[in-house]
C-alpha cells in the first residue's frame, strides 16, 4: 500500500506563468528522440531566447521523454577510486565516466537519477548556462525516520539564472514508482523548487545547496515525516511539518494537527499492519485542524487521499 519511491508536488500547476505554458507547448512538438544531446541543445537554443526558457525546455523534454529505470535503482556508490597523476588527468577520467552514463541513458532513453542530472547539466553546458550536480539523500520509507543513513541515494541539479541559484530535479519530475511499477506523471513542481519545501525531501551533501538561510542538519532531515506526492498536491500542511515521530498520548490516542486540509477531500489512515483504511474526523481548535486517532501497537502510521499515500509517520510509545 505504500509508495516505494517518493515524489512530491511542491507547488500547484497553476502557480507557473504563461511563459512556461508556451515553452511546454512548444517542447511538446519536439520529437521523442534526438541523435545526441547536442542536437536537442541546438533546437532549444534556436527556439528560446532567455536562459530561463531554455532551462525550462530542457527540464520539460527530459522529464517527458526519459524513463526511470527501476532495474538500476540502488544506492549510489562513490567508493570507487580513480588513479591519476595530474589534475588534468583526473578531470579527463571523470569526464569519461560522465559521458559513459550520458551516452547509455541517451541511447536507451532509460536511466536513474545520475543520468537525468548529468544530461540536464550537459544541455546547460551546451547552452552556456551555469549549473551543477547535487548529490545527497532522500527518505522513501518510514523506517528511515529517526535514522542517520550514510549512503547517498539521489542526485539533482542547481542552475544559475540571472545570478540566482535555482533547484531542479528532472528525475522526480518524470514520474514515480509504485507497487505497479513506473508511473509517468510530469511534475513541474520540481522546476525551480522552493528550497524550504524541497528540504523536506532532498538533503544535499553540501550545506550550500540548501539555498536557505536557516540550515538543516542531516539528523533533522531524517527526523521529518516521509512526504509523498499528493501531500503537496492537495495542499496538506502539518502544523509541525518537521515531526516525523509521533507519541501516543496518555489516553492511548494519536493527535495530528494541520494548518490546512483540502476541501471536499477525505483523508484516510491505516497503521502498518492494516490493509483497510479509515477516515479521519477533523475538528477546529486554536486555528488548526485536529484529528484524534485511537492508537495501535504498530510502528508506522500512513495517511491516504484517494487510496494514495500522502504521509508516513513513525510511532513512539
Amino acid at each position: 500500500m505504500r509508495l516505494l519511491f517518493l515524489l512530491v508536488l511542491l507547488v500547484s500547476p497553476g502557480a507557473f506563468g504563461q511563459d512556461y505554458a508556451k515553452v511546454d507547448q512548444k517542447v511538446s512538438t519536439y520529437p521523442s528522440t534526438f541523435s545526441d544531446v547536442s542536437v536537442l541543445s541546438k533546437r532549444i537554443k534556436s527556439d528560446f531566447s532567455s536562459e530561463e526558457q531554455q532551462v525550462r525546455a530542457a527540464f520539460t523534454w527530459l522529464a517527458n521523454h526519459i524513463v526511470y529505470d527501476i532495474n538500476e535503482y540502488q544506492y549510489i556508490n562513490y567508493s570507487g577510486k580513480i588513479i591519476y597523476e595530474t589534475e588534468e588527468e583526473l578531470q579527463e577520467k571523470l569526464r569519461a565516466i560522465d559521458l559513459k552514463v550520458i551516452n547509455r541513458a541517451w541511447k536507451h532513453k532509460r536511466t536513474v537519477c545520475e543520468g537525468y542530472s548529468l544530461i540536464f547539466k550537459e544541455i546547460c553546458d551546451d547552452l552556456g548556462i551555469i549549473s551543477d550536480v547535487i548529490r545527497g539523500y532522500t527518505k522513501t520509507q518510514p523506517k528511515e525516520i529517526g535514522t542517520n543513513r550514510e549512503a547517498m541515494d539521489h542526485i539533482w541539479n542547481a542552475v544559475q539564472i540571472d545570478g540566482e541559484w535555482k533547484l531542479v530535479d528532472t528525475t522526480w519530475a518524470s514520474g514515480y514508482l509504485s507497487g505497479n511499477g513506473w508511473n509517468h506523471e510530469f511534475n513541474d513542481g520540481f522546476f525551480f523548487a522552493d528550497p524550504e519545501r524541497l528540504i523536506l525531501t532532498h538533503f544535499p551533501k553540501y550545506e550550500k545547496w540548501q539555498l536557505q538561510e536557516n540550515k538543516v542538519t542531516k539528523k533533522e532531515f531524517f527526523s521529518y515525516p516521509v512526504y509523498y506526492s499528493h501531500a503537496f498536491f492537495y495542499d496538506l500542511s502539518l502544523s509541525n511539518p518537521y515531526q516525523g515521530t509521533i507519541k501516543i498520548s496518555s489516553e492511548n490516542t494519536i493527535i495530528l494537527r494541520f494548518k490546512d486540509i483540502p476541501e471536499n477531500i477525505k483523508i484516510f489512515y491505516a497503521f502498518d499492519s492494516e490493509l483497510q483504511t479509515r477516515p479521519l474526523i477533523f475538528t477546529t481548535k486554536n486555528g488548526y485542524y485536529e484529528t484524534i486517532i485511537p492508537a495501535k501497537k504498530d510502528p508506522y502510521l500512513t495517511l491516504y487521499i484517494n487510496n494514495v499515500s500522502v504521509l508516513d509517520f513513525k510511532i513512539s510509545d
